[in-house]
């Protein structure tokens, strides 16, 4: 019996506690740090935990009796499977005015030759996901039906970012059969320091079923602006405490250790908004243990179709291009979409060193490429950090939420 080669141990600041995880199975649990160290360190497990102890961690794959190889054979063919089933995404982003009330310059017609070259690429093999981004309390009634329609009768997943003014937009289409989720985007700009009427409208969300999570950069905040955030945040976790709260700043490296802000008497953990999606990630293996998605190294960040509802501006945004068009039709001239190739075996083994890492399969990105790490060794000991700067993050919006792995199949059986 060996520790596993995907077993990754994180200390907890200013407790005796390591979060243990596993990057190939998706395991994560809280053990007391002289398990953690001693997983860590390859000694003699048994020598410290009673037989049925160990054979639970050998059950969450801590402990393993595969050798190194088996275990690498294993990650790869994850990697394959992974490489098969990407599928390129792209956002039909629809970027409503700020100020109200207004009427776009192109007339709501061109909606449709917008959906039109959106239909080509889905033909094309790409994912198309629908982006609203609203920013005002009031928008386009018949604009806004138009393209609920549109995006329902075609099945495309809709995606919306609102800010503080904007959240009172969405009241007349505010049912889950329309949208599930809505994510609040909020800076010093644009906080209001109404908290009750704020948690108020947060909870109706809810109430209706829809799924409300906030984005919240705090660079430049004052002292009062971070306590309306905390205050708001507790208000709505009273009656729902699934409400997520991601405080972002980029004021500290992705790498820097983790840091907080003062806010009544406690602190609330902040991460470099770069790290969102590493955050995300340990947050489905833990609200989602019975549902494995990974987030391979080689997935892409989906290109970006825009309409400027006010300008009538067309652009198109990726990692290759970023460009304005007038015409549709120039637009479709134009285009370049990125395509996801499945990696084969061999430039799984030949291509890059990421395939040896033990992140590879929920890292997310190429950090090799994007930050200049020398060798994979130094780049997964940087994810690492990352790693450790998300967890107070983590916990500070788990509390009350997280149930041990079979509480639910335990309470049935009591």
């Amino acid at each position: 019996m060996r520790t596993s080669s995907h077993f990754v141990c994180v200390p907890i600041r200013q407790t005796n506690r390591f979060l243990l995880f596993h990057t190939l199975r998706g395991a994560v649990d809280l053990v007391p740090e002289e398990i953690g160290i001693a997983l860590e360190r390859g000694e003699d497990i048994h020598s410290i935990l009673s037989d049925e102890e160990a054979e639970s961690l050998k059950r969450r794959s801590y402990l393993t009796g595969q050798t190194r190889d088996q275990e690498i054979e294993q990650s790869l063919a994850a990697l394959r499977i992974a490489a098969k089933n990407s599928r390129p995404s792209i956002e039909l982003t629809f970027r409503f005015p700020p100020v109200a009330p207004y009427r776009t310059t192109e007339g709501s017609d061109r909606l449709d030759e917008f959906f039109s070259v959106a239909s080509e690429l889905e033909q094309d093999g790409l994912l198309v996901l629908v982006k609203l981004e609203i920013s005002s309390p009031e928008v386009d009634r018949e604009l806004m039906d138009r393209i609920l329609e549109a995006s329902i009768a075609r099945d495309y997943a809709i995606i919306l970012e609102v800010t503080m003014a904007g959240i009172d937009a969405l009241w007349p289409w505010l049912k889950s059969e329309n949208f599930r989720h809505v994510t609040l985007i909020s800076d010093r700009s644009n906080l209001s320091p109404d908290v009750g009427g704020i948690a108020e409208k947060i909870v109706l969300y809810f109430e209706r079923q829809v799924y409300v999570s906030w984005k919240c950069n705090v660079c430049g905040m004052s002292a009062e602006q971070v306590e309306a955030v905390r205050a708001i945040r507790d208000r709505v976790r009273q009656k729902y405490s699934n409400f997520i709260l991601l405080l972002l700043s980029d004021e500290r490296e992705g790498e820097a250790e983790p840091y907080s802000l003062p806010s009544d008497g406690g602190h609330l953990p902040v991460v470099n908004s770069e790290n969102v999606g590493v955050l995300l990630t340990m947050m489905r293996f833990v609200t989602r243990s019975d549902l494995i998605n990974y987030n391979p190294f080689f997935s892409l960040e989906p290109d970006n179709l825009i309409y400027d509802l006010a300008s009538g501006q067309l652009f198109y945004r990726s990692a290759a291009s970023d460009a304005a068009f007038r015409d549709v039709n120039e637009l479709r001239q134009n285009i370049r979409v990125s395509k996801v190739q499945p990696l084969s075996l061999e430039s799984i083994e030949q291509g890059s060193a990421c395939p040896s890492c033990k992140y590879a399969l929920v890292c997310g990105r190429d950090w090799i490429g994007k930050c200049g790490h020398p060798d994979v060794n130094r780049c997964a000991a940087s994810f690492e950090q990352r790693l450790k700067q998300v967890l107070p993050l983590l916990f500070f919006n788990l509390q009350g939420n997280w149930r041990p792995p079979g509480a639910d199949r335990a309470k049935k059986q009591g």
